[in-house]
């Protein structure tokens, strides 16, 4: 992999205009209760060797620190989060009003900062269009900004669930009623080697002379049966 460099850019350490180098790090680092390993990206200033961290974003090396908490603790990742939001067309402030956040924190959320469970229980919810709604619903009385577009988008998904859930409601009645058929010709089946099993027993234990058992009943017929 060719590492980047970034020429002639003042360094605030040694005081010179210098040179920089991309370098990469394994580092363990403590994110809340759990210990993160991963590799950060730093620039290394070719003078006093002093590293920095990425100047286009000087968060970058936390951010992937946070992500990969949250996967670790089956939290949704920044982009997920997002992703839903922008799956129901809405704005970060109307998201933040309908959730009962501030408009910073949502921001700052999906800009890497880790959630609390009970928020990400939220944003789960959000997968499902009924769910939605029912957030919308219970926090109308005290929503400012609006969601006219929003109830639109959730009334066509939630047609969309139900006859989805119709349908699968079919198959599923479908299945069943095929495997009751099934389970009632195995049962006859069942029934059926049980009478000439037991019959057969009957006719053996009568018909024996000499010693020799007179078969009456197949014996093909009842492996038939199996």
């Amino acid at each position: 992999m060719t590492k980047k460099t970034i020429e002639n850019k003042y360094c605030s350490e040694c005081e010179h205009l210098a040179r920089f180098e991309e370098v990469r790090l394994i580092e363990k680092v403590k994110v809340k209760n759990s210990m993160i390993e991963n590799e950060h990206i730093y620039y290394q200033c070719n003078q006093c060797k002093e590293l920095f961290e990425p100047f286009d974003d000087p968060d970058y090396n936390a951010k992937l620190d946070f992500e990969k908490y949250k996967k670790l603790n089956g939290l949704l990742s920044s982009k997920e989060i997002k992703k839903i939001r922008l799956f129901y067309s809405l704005s970060l402030r109307q998201m933040a009003d309908l959730i009962g956040i501030s408009y910073s924190t949502l921001s700052e959320i999906e800009n890497g900062s880790i959630q609390s469970k009970l928020l990400n229980n939220v944003f789960l919810s959000f997968k499902d269009p009924f769910a939605a709604r029912n957030v919308f619903k219970e926090r109308a009385a005290f929503l400012s900004e609006n969601f006219d577009g929003f109830l639109k988008q959730i009334d066509i998904l939630c047609v969309r669930e139900e006859e989805s859930l119709s349908e699968l409601r079919e198959e599923i009645r479908n299945e069943l009623s095929e495997l009751r058929d099934q389970t009632n010709d195995m049962l006859a089946r069942v029934n059926l080697l049980e009478y000439d099993v037991s019959h057969f027993s009957e006719e053996m234990n009568s018909d024996t002379r000499n010693g020799e058992i007179k078969w009456k009943v197949p014996i093909t017929r009842i492996m038939a049966q199996l």
